[in-house]
Formats: structure tokens, sequence, C-alpha cells
């Protein structure tokens, strides 16, 4: 099968990767065996370090390979003891090298060194650990504009709102803060600073750290958008109308809009805010990212103008606008939660006639329609066929 053929590819790579470290690894043992001198011996343990810590990262994606596991047989607990043994070589290595008697003089190597005992404790669990050389970093790394220190000031922040206590909000802002102003290009670090500053309350100023992780994120087409909007949808949802208006007048990049108008809508929508979250969804219609978002916005908006009674005019506009975008010449395949959301309108119209509070006959009548051109076949064409007639 092919699958398995690729699972067993792909995890005879990871056993010539594996092999290869062994034997680097040997090769380094054997010139310490040999090298006494603490000088020589430094640069020879740090790479030690790492190697040890990259036959532990190869043991630790296998293992995240379950499908991979599951065709060719890895035994998953040998794996795990074989992360761990490889992380307790690599710390006990790191400890002589920055702790014991003649340890690695400031800089670059002592500074991978502190990183990657940092990076090992937290991966290994121990969050104590963990904090303890991040804080040493920081205590050897004063200057604020220096990244090392910015990195170990967003790890440390991101601890902090890991633990999930809202009495540490003040900690999480100022070292994230600090994280962001060494390393502008973090989008972890805007990302924690914007989580800080909301957990505050400062929802302006979260809007705008959201936003620039949500520009930085859009410039180099991380994936990391979609967190990105989020955040900035829900920090947008906490202010004002009049303070929201501006933002998004005034402060969101005009091509950043396709991120923001559905998340934000939905969330309005939600909130019962119709009004502001029909033009949210017009607005989605025409800047959506994809053919699928778009669609998914102009029936949200069609939802939103019919329940929230925003009267027949808009409801008509938005029942124009999803069925043009069903029938253009580039049209894609509808999505299921546009499709889902026609459906529930569908039956919506039903409950409205048997609570005795019916929608218009011509708005019925023009999402039966709509529904046709947007769904011509399957169990919702047939349900407003029977409907009609």
């Amino acid at each position: 099968m092919p699958a398995r053929a690729e699972a067993e590819d792909g995890s005879a790579h990871r056993a010539q990767v594996r092999l290869l470290l062994d034997r680097r690894i040997a090769d380094l043992e054997r010139l310490l065996a040999v090298e006494p001198s603490a000088v020589d011996a430094g640069p020879l343990k740090l790479r030690l370090c790492q190697y040890h810590a990259r036959r532990a990262d190869d043991a630790r994606l296998t293992l995240a390979g379950a499908e991979v596991g599951e065709v060719v047989g890895i035994d998953a607990a040998a794996l795990q003891a074989e992360v761990q043994a490889d992380r307790a070589a690599a710390l006990g290595l790191l400890g002589q090298l920055i702790d014991g008697p003649e340890p690695l003089e400031p800089g670059p190597r002592r500074d991978a060194a502190l990183r990657l005992a940092a990076t090992l404790r937290l991966a290994s669990g121990d969050v104590a650990g963990g904090r303890l050389r991040l804080e040493q970093i920081l205590t050897e790394h004063p200057a604020p504009d220096d990244p090392l220190a910015g990195w170990a000031a967003r790890r440390a922040g991101e601890l902090l709102l890991e633990g999930g206590d809202v009495g540490t909000c003040p900690e999480i802002e100022r070292r994230c803060g600090a994280g962001a102003r060494a390393n502008p290009s973090d989008l972890r670090a805007l990302r924690c600073l914007a989580a800080g500053r909301a957990c505050l309350g400062k929802h302006r100023e979260a809007a705008e750290a959201w936003h620039q992780m949500l520009a930085a994120a859009h410039r180099v087409g991380s994936p990391i958008t979609r967190d990105a909007s989020r955040g900035l949808a829900s920090s947008l949802e906490a202010l004002r109308r009049k303070d929201r208006d501006r933002f998004l007048a005034r402060v969101l990049a005009p091509e950043l809009g396709g991120y923001v108008y559905l998340p934000l809508g939905r969330r309005l929508a939600a909130a019962g805010q119709h009004a502001e979250a029909f033009e949210l969804f017009k607005r989605a219609t025409a800047q959506g990212l994809t053919p699928g978002d778009r669609q998914h916005a102009a029936w949200l908006g069609v939802d939103t103008a019919i329940r929230g009674h925003l009267g027949d005019a808009l409801a008509s506009d938005a029942l124009t606008r999803a069925g043009r975008l069903c029938t253009e010449p580039s049209a894609v395949e509808v999505p299921p939660e546009a499709q889902s959301r026609a459906e529930q309108l569908v039956h919506g119209a039903q409950a409205s006639r048997t609570a005795g509070k019916p929608w218009s006959r011509a708005i019925e009548d023009q999402l039966f329609v709509t529904c046709l051109q947007c769904f011509p076949e399957g169990p919702l064409a047939e349900q407003v066929r029977y409907r009609q007639a």
C-alpha cells in the first residue's frame, strides 16, 4: 500500500539520521576521552549536547507521528525512554558547561548552552528548572535590546500565561513586552503581549498588538494569521462601538480586512449586535480571504438580516449577494458551513409560520430561489421544492 511504503520510507530516513547522530556522538566522546583540556573540550561538549538534543527531538517527532508508528510497529515506550535518556545526557553535560568548575566564558557558546538548557528543561516538563535557566539568561543579559534576553523574557511570559493566574497579568505584559521590543519580528512575543494586555483589560492596546502580529504574519505568509485574526476580533469585540469603528477605519490595514471581518462579525452577531455584524459580513463577502470564506460570509449576512429583523430590504440585498456568489463564473462549491446556515434558514421559515410570526412572503420566496441557485441538488433542494409546491 502507498501509505505503508511512504511510512517505511520515512522510518528509514529517520533511522539513517539517527545512525549519523550516533556516529558523531561516538566520535565526540572519543575526542573528549583523550583531550583533557577544558578550553578545547568546551566547544566539543556543547556540540555533543546539541547532538543529544537533536536525537531526542527526532525520537519525539517519531512518537508524534502515530500513523507511522501504527504502520511500521514503532515501540512508543522504548522511544519515550530514548527521548528522556538523550535529554538527560544533554542536560548533564550542559550543567557542567554552565555551572561546572571550568564553565564556558560569556559569549555565543555559553549563550547557546543556556538557551538549550532552558529549552530542554521545559520540554522535559521541568518548569521550575526551565524558569531558573531563563532567569539566569536575563541576569547575564541585562540589555533590553539583547535578542537572547528577549527570547527568555517571552518564554517566561508564556509560562505565566499558560499558568492561567490572573494575578500574573502585569508580569505577563512586562515580560512579553520586553520580548517584543528586543525581537520585533517574534510573532509569539506579540501574541503573548496581546494576551497579557487583554488579561489586564487593555483591549485597545491588545488590539494594536494583535494587529501588529497579524500584519507581520501576513507579510511572511505564516499560518499564525488565523490565531492573530481571532485574537484581534476578540479584542475589538470588547471595545465600545465608536472605538471599534475608529480602529477599523483608521488603524486596520486594508489588506488585512479579510482576516478580521468574518470572525468579528460572528462574535458581534452572537452578542446580538446584528446591524453592525451585518455590515461586517457585507465587507467580508467582498474581501474574504477565499471564495469559501466569502460565501460563508454571504449566508451569515442573510441569517443576520432575517433573524436580526433588519428589514426586508437588507435581507433581500443579502440574498442577492449570496445568489450572485453561487452563480458567478468563478464560483466554487459552497462550503459546508454556508450550506448548514442555509438549511437552518429554511427550517426557520417553517418555524416562523408555526409560531404565528411568519417572515414576509417575498423574503421566503427569495430564500427558496437562492437556495436552489446555490444547492441545486441534494436533500436541501428536495426540501425547498417540496415547500414551494
